[in-house]
């Protein structure tokens, strides 16, 4: 769903207001977050995590909804011929490739924070309420910032504000190594909510170098690594937290966060002119 509506924003907005545009998706997300946060805690220290079930799926309803009514546009498609050549360029493209590792690292160690940050406050002694707590702080603080930053990404380089994005990130995770009061979990979930506006910043940077007609694949390869990353995360987080404990748990994430930074510093405005490809395979 992610990959669709990154698409769809992609499709529709102009090189100059795109930034801005993914900007305001990514503070739809923050507002989402600070609901959440929010009411999440008292709702399953009330009535229990049954009801906070119901209601999420009773919102999740709305989404079909909200599909049916949205606007598409129609691509003109090229040759199948002209497609694959122009996708196994994208897929060999040393720009997108960085971007792609890059996002992947950075969701990995933020898997492993969404999942360290509530068992470790959850040790410490923390109830529901202190928990989600974390939340929406973090939620609250970054609200304005994927705008912001999407607007300042339409007149800076993008890949700045990425490798930005990737050093909150980093230190996210080295906060969240050594918290043990609740004002270190939420400076962290201020951190790691700046992180994840990476994912609206790469989104844009995609839709640059992207041929319009192949950005369905393009976009939803980049945004997978959102899941890619935070399930890798999740799974690698959950195996080694006996075993090594938290806080370096937490450091090893933070490590990827740096590989991360470099590997989008390191990133290059690709050069291929996609159209002209285009039409000399249609030819």
């Amino acid at each position: 769903m992610a990959a669709m509506i990154h698409t769809l924003i992609g499709l529709f907005s102009g090189r100059e207001e795109r930034g801005k545009v993914f900007g305001i998706l990514g503070s739809a997300n923050g507002l989402a977050g600070v609901i959440s946060g929010l009411t999440a805690g008292p709702i399953a220290d009330r009535w229990g995590y049954s009801a906070l079930f119901v209601v999420a799926t009773l919102l999740y309803l709305l989404l079909p909804i909200i599909a049916a009514l949205m606007a598409d546009k129609i691509i003109a498609r090229a040759a199948k011929s002209a497609e694959k050549v122009v996708e196994q360029k994208l897929l060999s493209n040393r720009a997108y490739l960085l971007l792609f590792s890059a996002s992947t690292l950075a969701f990995i160690a933020s898997g492993a924070a969404l999942l360290g940050r509530p068992l470790q406050m959850n040790r410490l002694g923390f109830d529901s309420t202190a928990i989600t707590s974390a939340v929406a702080v973090g939620n609250l603080f970054s609200l304005p910032l994927p705008f912001l930053i999407g607007w300042f990404s339409d007149r800076i380089p993008r890949k700045y504000l990425l490798a930005a994005c990737y050093l909150a990130t980093m230190l996210g995770m080295a906060t969240l190594a050594v918290a043990s009061e609740v004002w270190h979990f939420w400076l962290c979930a201020m951190f790691m909510n700046i992180a994840a506006i990476s994912l609206t910043v790469g989104a844009a940077l995609v839709t640059d170098f992207v041929p319009t007609r192949l950005l369905s694949r393009g976009m939803s390869s980049f945004t997978s690594t959102n899941w890619i990353g935070i399930t890798i995360g999740f799974v690698a987080t959950g195996a080694a937290l006996d075993r090594l404990g938290v806080p370096l748990v937490m450091m090893i994430g933070a490590v990827l966060a740096v590989v991360a930074f470099a590997l989008v510093s390191s990133l290059r405005t690709p050069t291929a002119h996609w159209e002209t490809i285009l039409t000399t395979a249609d030819e």
